[in-house]
C-alpha cells in the first residue's frame, strides 16, 4: 500500500474501485456530430458570421474552378440558403464586415491559375446587393482584410506574377474613403496570412511566402495596434501552417484556428486536422480537439456555443468535400492524450506553453505540450531531488515550486524548477514538515495549511515569500486537514474539505483565511453563514478559481470515514460572491490524489488513482468549464 501515513490513522483500506451509487453518469466526452451538408462542395470559401448565421462566399470546387454562390447556414434550423451571388468568381480572397457591409479586396480572378485583380466589392446584408468599392492601389491576391475603428486594413499578399509575396498594408475608411492609404507594413510578406481582430488589435497568424512556386508555410504571428500604429510579434504557431483564413473566429475572447496545411509543396499533400486556440493573455497557443478529418481551408466559425466547420479540401486540388459537422466545448470533457507513465498522488504546474506532472515518489517530471496536445513520449526534464509524494504545486513567476511532501526526504523541502535553466534547486525548508498540505498563491506569496506532519494531522499554516526565500508562521486553521484542496479568488485563502485528525473522517467544511484581517472563519463555527461543501471530500488537489467560481474535482468522497471512502467523478463548483454551490459536469474518470490545472479557461487533469488505495492512472482528460454565469 503506497498511502503509507494511513497505516497508522486506520487499520485498513478497501482494495475497490467503484463510484458511489448516487454519482452523477459522466456526460459524453466532446465530440462532432453531421449536420445538414453545404449545398456545394468548396474549398477556400471566404465566409464569416452575420447576424447569428454562418456566410460562405464563393471558394473552388472540385478542379480549381471558381464559384460565385452566396450560401447561408443557420445553425438552428440547421438549414442552408441561397442568397445572390457574387459579382464575379473571383478567389484568394478575405471578408470584412462592419455590421452593415461585407467588403473583399483583391484575388485571383477565374479558375486556377487566375490573374490578381485590384478590384473591391462590398455586399448590403440587408439588401442582398452588390456594388464595387475604391480598387486596391496594387493587384493583389490571398492578402488579409480587416476591419477595426471605421477604416479597413488590407496586408500581404501575392502580385500579378502569383509568386511575389509582399508586406505592404493599405487602409480605407468605411463611410468617406475614396482610396487606400499606406500604413506600415507587416514585418513578415506572406500571403494566405490570416486576419482577426481582439480587443482592438489586427492579428495576423501563420500564413505562406510564395505561392506557385517553391512555396514555405510560415508560423510567425504579429498583431498591429492602430491607435499607436506599430507592429508586434507574438507566440509563434506551433508549427508552420497556412490555408486557414476562414477558418479563423473568436471563442470566450480567444482565438482559434482550424484545419489548413503544413507543408512547402503546393499540389496533392493533406491538410491538418488540428484546432488550436491562442490565449493573448498568457501569449500562448494550446491544442484543442482535433477535427475528424485532415481538411485544408475548411470553413469554421462559432455561433452560440456551437463550433461549426463545413466544406474544405482534403488537399490542394481534390477531392473536395461538403460535410458539416458541429461541437460543443461549453461545459464538456475531452479525453486527451495519454501520458507515458502512470502516476497516482500527482502534483503539477503550467509553465509556458507546458503541463509539467510529478507523483507517486517517481523521480520522472513528465511534459505534456499544450500547443500539440502531445506528451514527450520519454522524460527528458531533470528530475526533483526528493522525489517524495503529496507534494503541494503552485507556480509563480514561472517557476514551479514543489513544497514539503510524504516519504523520504521530501516533508520540509521547497523544490524549485526553472524551465530557462532546466534545473530544480532547494528554498528555504517548510516550517512544519508536511504532505498533503492545502495551498494557493495570492500576490507572488505562497500559503500553505494543513497536510500529514507525521503520524498526525496538523492544523498549521504558513506562507512563503519567493523573492525573500523566506517563510512566515500565520494563524492555524480553524480545523486541522489533510490532503484538502486550497485555492484563491485573488484576496482570500480557501481551503475546501480534507480528512479530520482523530477518527480520519472526510470533511464538509470550508475554511477561510482573510489575509488583511489575518483571521480564519470556517462553515463550521457557531452561526457561520459561510456554505459547507455539498459532501465531504478529500484528494481533490487544487481548487481552481475561474469567472468568479471555485471549481473541485473528483476526490475520495461519499462516506464519513476514509476506510469506506469510494473514488468520485464529481465536479462541485462553489460561488462564493452568492455563497453558493452547484454541480459540473462530472469527470469521465473517477479519479483521486490528483492536481488539476487551469490555463486559457480549460482545466486539465492528469493522473491521479483510481481507487481508494494507490492505483495510478496515465489519463489525461479536459474540462471546458460554462463560459459565463
Amino acid at each position: 500500500m503506497k498511502h503509507s501515513y494511513l497505516l497508522f490513522l486506520i487499520p485498513m483500506l478497501p482494495a475497490w474501485s467503484s463510484v458511489e451509487a448516487d454519482e452523477p453518469a459522466p456526460a459524453a466526452p466532446f465530440g462532432w456530430t453531421l449536420a445538414t451538408k453545404s449545398p456545394v462542395e468548396r474549398v477556400e470559401a471566404p465566409a464569416l458570421v452575420l447576424n447569428d448565421k454562418l456566410y460562405v462566399f464563393g471558394g473552388f470546387q472540385a478542379g480549381l474552378k471558381a464559384l460565385p454562390f452566396l450560401d447561408v447556414y443557420d445553425v438552428e434550423t440547421d438549414k442552408w440558403t441561397r442568397l445572390k451571388d457574387m459579382p464575379l468568381k473571383v478567389t484568394h480572397l478575405n471578408p470584412a464586415s462592419d455590421g452593415k457591409t461585407v467588403w473583399f479586396a483583391g484575388g485571383f480572378k477565374g479558375a486556377h491559375p487566375g490573374a490578381a485583380t485590384d478590384e473591391v466589392w462590398k455586399y448590403d446584408i440587408a439588401a442582398d446587393s452588390w456594388s464595387a468599392g475604391p480598387p486596391l492601389p496594387e493587384r493583389r491576391a490571398a492578402g488579409a482584410l480587416a476591419y477595426v475603428g471605421g477604416r479597413l486594413h488590407y496586408f500581404g499578399g501575392y502580385t500579378a506574377d502569383r509568386n511575389t509575396t509582399r508586406a505592404d498594408h493599405w487602409t480605407l475608411s468605411v463611410t468617406d474613403g475614396k482610396e487606400w492609404v499606406r500604413a506600415p507594413d507587416l514585418p513578415e510578406p506572406r500571403g494566405h496570412v490570416s486576419a482577426i481582430v481582439l480587443q482592438g488589435k489586427i492579428y495576423a497568424l501563420g500564413g505562406r511566402l510564395r505561392h506557385d512556386t517553391n512555396p514555405q508555410d510560415m508560423k510567425s504571428c504579429h498583431t498591429f495596434d492602430p491607435a499607436t500604429g506599430k507592429w508586434s510579434a507574438i507566440a509563434s504557431l506551433p508549427y508552420p501552417r497556412s490555408h486557414f483564413e476562414c477558418s479563423t473566429f473568436i471563442m470566450n475572447g480567444r482565438i482559434v484556428i482550424a484545419g489548413g496545411i503544413s507543408n512547402n509543396s503546393p499540389f496533392g499533400t493533406p491538410g491538418v486536422a488540428d484546432v488550436t486556440l491562442y490565449e493573448s493573455a498568457l501569449d500562448t497557443w494550446i491544442a484543442l480537439p482535433a477535427m475528424p478529418q485532415r481538411l485544408l481551408s475548411p470553413v469554421a466559425a462559432l455561433i452560440g456555443d456551437k463550433i461549426v466547420v463545413t466544406t474544405g479540401g482534403l488537399n490542394n486540388s481534390t477531392p473536395v468535400q461538403t460535410t458539416t459537422r458541429i461541437g460543443i466545448l461549453n461545459n464538456r470533457w475531452e479525453v486527451a492524450d495519454k501520458m507515458p507513465l502512470a502516476l497516482g498522488d500527482v502534483a503539477s504546474g503550467i509553465l509556458g506553453d507546458k503541463l509539467l506532472v510529478v507523483g507517486d515518489a517517481q523521480p520522472a517530471t513528465l511534459e505534456y505540450h499544450l500547443g500539440t496536445g502531445k506528451w514527450n513520449a520519454k522524460p527528458t526534464l531533470p528530475a526533483r531531488p526528493f522525489p517524495g509524494r503529496h507534494h503541494t504545486a503552485e507556480v509563480v513567476g514561472g517557476k514551479l515550486y514543489l513544497l514539503g511532501g510524504i516519504d523520504g526526504e521530501s516533508k520540509d523541502k521547497t523544490q524549485i524548477f526553472d524551465p530557462k535553466e532546466n534545473r530544480w534547486t532547494t528554498g528555504a525548508k517548510m516550517p512544519f514538515a508536511a504532505g498533503g498540505c492545502a495551498s494557493a498563491v495570492i500576490d507572488d506569496e505562497i500559503f500553505v495549511a494543513g497536510g500529514i506532519a507525521g503520524f498526525a494531522v496538523t492544523a498549521q499554516c504558513a506562507k512563503y515569500n519567493v523573492k525573500a526565500d523566506q517563510w512566515t508562521m500565520l494563524p492555524p486553521l480553524k480545523q486541522a486537514v489533510q490532503r484538502a484542496s486550497g485555492g484563491s479568488d485573488g484576496s482570500r485563502f480557501y481551503v475546501f474539505g480534507g480528512t479530520n485528525a482523530g477518527d480520519n473522517a472526510a470533511s464538509r467544511t470550508v475554511q477561510v483565511y482573510d489575509v488583511a484581517a489575518k483571521k480564519w472563519q470556517a462553515s463550521s463555527d457557531t452561526g457561520a453563514s459561510l456554505a459547507p461543501m455539498p459532501r465531504a471530500g478529500s484528494g481533490m488537489g487544487k481548487a481552481l478559481f475561474s469567472v468568479g467560481e471555485f471549481y473541485l474535482m473528483g476526490g475520495l468522497a461519499g462516506a464519513d470515514k476514509v476506510k469506506t471512502a469510494t473514488v468520485s467523478n464529481r465536479v462541485e463548483v462553489y460561488h462564493p460572491a452568492k455563497n453558493a454551490w452547484r454541480a459540473g459536469s462530472p469527470m469521465p474518470t473517477a479519479r483521486h490524489g490528483i492536481s488539476p490545472q487551469m490555463i486559457a479557461g480549460r482545466i486539465y487533469v492528469a493522473g491521479g488513482s483510481l481507487q481508494a488505495e494507490t492505483s495510478p492512472s496515465p489519463v489525461l482528460e479536459i474540462y471546458n468549464p460554462a463560459w459565463s454565469r
